[in-house]
């Protein structure tokens, strides 16, 4: 991983957010001979500790694919559990089961679970094993505009021209601010809780979710028979939730999810995720 000049250069592409999205990108853009800067605003690991968050991200067959070209489904595989199977049930009882053989790719699971923090080191190691690929890591971006064909960024410290920029940099995105795209969208009045719980019972590596009347609970599996909890409430609700002891945490989900998760401990902290919908107004 080189380190990145402060004189003007001018990269092929310009990656603004080094989180999965950004990094993923960058590696593979780096391997197909693309001279590439990567400006990310956390600083190195502030993403990767084991208490930034409680996220485990479902990643797609096609997608496991595409990082195992650029050497990095490999290095997860240890840290990765197969989804072998999905299921879905309604308040009322009604379930949806599909599982490997009702694909086309039966010998390959539908996907993986993977926590957050086991994919960012790994795409963390394989950037930095890379000279194709500058990064500069508690960088925000502060500067942007385009100028006969040339894309200058920038942030504090650090000014570079690229030819193509790619903003990867979440929700509240410098680069769409800097760009004027507008959105349409509004806030769901609804918060995700997540945590992982140890298991009882074998999940047998499948996913599943009920629908409840205050929102959708998943339970995704996780090696070593753990679990993340994806669990949705009104605001007030999951408000109330977050601020109660782990004991208690612990009875309401028990008492909501009822025989659905089966005997559990919780395990690591708690975090919430307000949602929202954002789209762009035109693509």
């Amino acid at each position: 991983m080189k380190t990145a000049p402060f004189s003007a250069h001018t990269y092929d592409l310009a990656i603004i957010g080094g989180g999965v999205v950004g990094a993923s990108l960058a590696i593979a853009a780096g391997d197909a001979g693309f001279d590439t800067l990567l400006l990310d605003a956390s600083p190195l690991k502030s993403n990767t500790s084991d208490d930034f968050d409680g996220r485990a991200f479902s990643i797609s067959i096609g997608c496991w694919r595409m990082w195992r070209v650029v050497g990095v489904a490999d290095a997860l595989e240890k840290t990765a559990q197969p989804i072998v199977g999905v299921q879905a049930e309604s308040e009322l009882g009604r379930r949806l089961i599909i599982d490997q053989s009702d694909t086309n790719t039966a010998e390959e699971p539908l996907g993986y679970m993977v926590e957050h923090r086991h994919i960012q080191r790994t795409l963390d190691e394989a950037l930095a094993a890379r000279d194709s690929i500058t990064v500069r890591r508690g960088a925000p971006l502060t500067h942007l505009d385009v100028a006969n064909g040339v894309v200058r960024v920038g942030s504090s410290d650090f000014r570079a021209e690229a030819r193509i920029i790619v903003g990867c940099d979440g929700a509240n995105s410098a680069v769409r601010s800097a760009s004027g795209i507008r959105l349409h969208g509004h806030d769901y009045a609804a918060t995700a809780l997540a945590a992982s719980v140890q298991l009882e019972n074998d999940h047998q590596g499948a996913a599943r979710q009920v629908f409840l009347k205050t929102g959708p609970l998943a339970v995704l599996p996780l090696p070593d028979n753990r679990a993340n909890i994806i669990w949705t409430e009104p605001k007030d609700t999951a408000e109330t939730l977050e601020a109660m002891r782990d004991q208690d945490f612990e009875a309401e989900l028990r008492l909501r999810a009822g025989d659905f998760i089966g005997p559990f401990e919780l395990i690591g902290h708690r975090f919430a995720y307000p949602l929202s919908l954002r789209m762009a107004e035109s693509f």
